[in-house]
């Protein structure tokens, strides 16, 4: 397998193809050529089919085959991984839905306390300092 002006030179089968390929490309046409070549001699060593052009489709029935499977096998990887993100993303909406029921219900009791101060005119106390001047009672009670 050389390089020319006019093209890439590779070898199948014994055969020369001189293929018109860019220069970025080379590497993996050669390595095609390789692939279809080491398919090609398997196909031939068995027997069976004999015949370079029948060699040849069969190589390629072989080679869409074994394209078609792994197309399958990742489009079914693509839906595992969908699956996993629309759980994740669930998970974090329940904990963000339990996160925001928290904080509101802790809102909800500062409201209270603040309308509970607001009603008792005599209440000039924080919450903390209520927290502490009822723990100092319960103390005296005792």
């Amino acid at each position: 397998m050389k390089a020319s002006d006019k093209g890439t030179f590779v070898s199948i089968l014994d055969k020369e193809f001189c293929i018109n390929c860019p220069p970025d490309k080379e590497v993996t046409l050669k390595n095609a050529a390789s692939y279809l070549d080491k398919q090609m001699r398997q196909i031939r060593k068995t027997g069976r089919v004999i015949g370079l052009e029948r060699i040849a489709v069969m190589a390629a029935l072989n080679i869409a085959h074994e394209l078609l499977a792994l197309k399958e096998n990742r489009e079914n990887r693509v839906a595992d991984f969908s699956d996993r993100i629309k759980l994740l993303q669930s998970k974090i909406d329940e904990a963000l839905q339990k996160d925001l029921r928290k904080e509101e219900v802790a809102q909800n009791n500062h409201l209270n306390i603040n309308v509970a101060m607001d009603n008792n005119p005599m209440s000039t106390l924080s919450f903390s300092e209520t927290s502490v001047n009822a723990h100092a009672m319960e103390a005296e009670t005792v």
